[in-house]
């Protein structure tokens, strides 16, 4: 079992929701999206999502593509962001998982092997790339993360079929994570539609994995009216927006209000 295996199981002991915090490396700058994680960690987060900056992230909203860009302005580069997320899973002892365009490990120096085998040695749990289905060549990423101990995370959407979801099955590793609706990130979303309900279900059942949703979430009532549909909720936009106007102290504080765990 690694980090994300154990957590799952505490949660599920627990009978709560975890949440999985978003935040972009390198965003406003290496030292404050260092101080964000570590604050999110403190203020109750369960699971950390840092996204290696890319200037095409289609599955993004405004705010998370801003953010991207305004870090790669900077100077935020793929390997500074890989040596970040291995210092906050080293400091918050928390599972730690890399979200990425496929480009960017395509491009990897020494291939998807070599940043597999460097993410693992850093003590990073798993990555979810939107982009890469595994028929075009998604099955070799999913066996180069497995054979290096992490979990390759699917990512799926309401409008995927039950049959492609048992399709997708045997690829799938740790966690799914299950969009609450097509289109990209930032924008409210109604999880109390009988249409999420219904694709959760169907998603659990064809998967045969825990689920994280996200999409939309930014209030704690929705994180609870999630219980018993999804192990996990994953918040983004919500931490940069208030990053953005509160700094580091305001996302410590905006971790507090979300999670469902006390802060330690």
């Amino acid at each position: 079992m690694n980090r994300l295996d154990e957590k799952l199981r505490d949660l599920a002991a627990e009978r709560r929701v975890g949440l999985m915090a978003h935040l972009v490396a390198g965003y406003r700058t290496r030292e404050e999206s260092r101080a964000v994680a570590l604050n999110l960690a403190a203020g109750g987060a369960d699971i950390l999502e840092i996204q290696i900056p890319f200037s095409d992230p289609t599955a993004d909203g405004p705010v998370i593509t801003a953010a991207c860009q305004a870090a790669l302005l900077a100077g935020a580069r793929p390997r500074d962001a890989l040596k970040l997320a291995g210092e906050v899973a080293a400091a918050s002892g928390l599972p730690v998982l890399l979200m990425s365009y496929f480009n960017i490990l395509f491009r990897w120096p020494g291939g998807l092997a070599a940043f597999a085998r460097e993410a693992a040695e850093r003590g990073i749990t798993g990555t979810i790339v939107p982009d890469i289905p595994p028929e075009e060549g998604g099955g070799e990423y999913h066996a180069t993360m497995r054979r290096a101990g992490l979990h390759p995370i699917l990512v799926v959407s309401p409008n995927v079929p039950e049959k492609r979801l048992r399709d997708l099955a045997p690829h799938g590793s740790g966690l799914v994570y299950a969009t609450a609706r097509v289109g990209t990130t930032g924008a409210a979303t109604d999880l109390g539609s009988d249409e999420l309900r219904d694709f959760l279900s169907v998603a659990r059942r064809a998967l045969g994995l825990p689920l994280a949703v996200g999409f939309g979430i930014h209030e704690r009532r929705q994180i609870e009216a999630l219980a018993g549909l999804a192990e996990v909720a994953v918040v983004g936009t919500r931490f940069l927006r208030t990053l953005e106007s509160g700094g580091p102290e305001g996302v410590l504080e905006e971790a507090r209000r979300l999670a469902t765990r006390a802060a330690p």
